[in-house]
This record gives C-alpha cells, structure tokens and sequence, in this order.
C-alpha cells in the first residue's frame, strides 16, 4: 500500500451495525468508535475501515452434527459426515476486524448433546481451510506439513475428560489459552478440526456438538 498523508483527523461514532462513511470527504486516518462493541476503527484510504482498538470480547459458537454412532479410537476425527471428501472443517467467520487481522482466544467451550462418552478432545485451529483427512470417526491426519509451513496451522486447544450435566456433555475449561492467532491476508475466519485424545463412543448418530470460542481482537 503506498504511504498516504493524514489530514485533519474526523472521528466518527455509531453502532456496530451501522455502515461507516467513505469517499473523498473522509479524512485519512479518521476513527470510528462502536458504542455497542467497545472497538475503535480507523481508516487508511478513506475506504476501508480497520480495527485500531478493540476492548471487546466476540463469541463464537459453531454447531455441526456428528455422523457417526460407532467407536472412535485415540486420534479420530469428530465431523459432520463420514465421506472423506465432503467432510468440512468447522468454520468460524469473521472471528480477525479484518483480512489479515489478529488476536486471541481467550476461552473455549466444547459441548455436545449426547450422554456422557467420557471422551477428551483436542480442537486443531487454522486460518484457513487444513489439508488432511476430515472424515467422521476416521483417523485424523492434520495438520499436514504445508499447514505448518506456510503459517496456516495455528495450535491446539485441549479439552479435558468431559462430564454430563443435564442433557448435555461438558468440558471444565480448555487449556493452553490464550492463543495467539493470524487470519489470512484475504479473509478473517479461522477453522477447526476436532480429533479424539481417548476413545469413546457417542452412542448415537445425528447428535449435535458446539465449539465456541471467545475472541479479543488486537
């Protein structure tokens, strides 16, 4: 991007949902503050609005719906179909204030709805879509090496032995937060895939699990 002369600096404020000014009348470098979300936008160009300042914690949760009802052993994969090539990482959009941005995640939260499979887990984190086998109950084999090489491959969060509350399944807390993450330099999303750490049994198919992940963008 070619280096741009600030002028009188505006500073704007709305909502979070509101659309942000652009076009020659926009001062370069002028700021936009979100009373609802707590983030300070700016923009470069006077088009495009980047995060400058964020104090705010986003939640997002993702639900897929588990195929199998069979065992899974050490180390397979948790997806939403046994086919191998239509299986999908789970996708979380817009978690970066922009292409390109950064993070943390602070929290974690993985949750199914199903009896107690005494079952722990680990969650693999991408900024964009991993390669390897993604199929239901199939063993896991991400992150590949181009994952790692090329800076997609992000880390690892793990869930401990989960316990049944109610009708649901549930963890105590994930470990190895914070994580530090990098979306792409073309999107803002970031994916997981879900791998088994013991072997368990889900008893039966069509049950849904979530992960949710609080974010605090930087």
């Amino acid at each position: 991007m070619s280096v741009k002369k600030q002028g009188a600096i505006q500073r704007f404020s709305g909502l979070s949902t509101d659309t942000k000014p652009t076009g020659s009348t926009i001062a370069i470098g002028s700021t936009f503050y979100e009373y609802d979300s707590n983030d300070t936008y700016f923009t470069p160009d006077n088009t495009n609005w980047y995060i400058k300042d964020s104090k705010s914690v986003k939640v997002f949760p993702v639900t897929t719906t588990v195929s199998a009802a069979t065992a899974y052993s050490s180390g397979d994969v948790i997806a939403n179909t046994q086919t191998a090539t239509s299986a999908v990482a789970w996708a979380f959009s817009a978690v970066a204030g922009y292409n390109g941005g950064t993070g943390e995640i602070i929290q974690a939260q993985l949750v199914a709805q199903t009896a107690n499979p005494s079952i722990e887990a680990v969650a693999y984190l991408f900024n964009a879509s991993p390669g390897g086998a993604l199929a239901d109950n199939a063993a896991n084999t991400s992150p590949v090496w181009a994952d790692v090489s090329t800076g997609i491959y992000i880390g690892r969060l793990d869930f401990p032995k989960m316990t049944t509350r109610g009708d649901a399944w549930l963890p105590e807390s994930a470990s190895c937060l914070p994580l530090s993450f990098s979306t792409s330099s073309t999107a803002d999303d970031l994916f997981a895939i879900i791998v088994t750490a013991t072997a368990a049994t889900i008893n039966t198919s069509s049950r849904e699990m979530t992960l949710t992940l609080w974010a605090r963008r930087s």
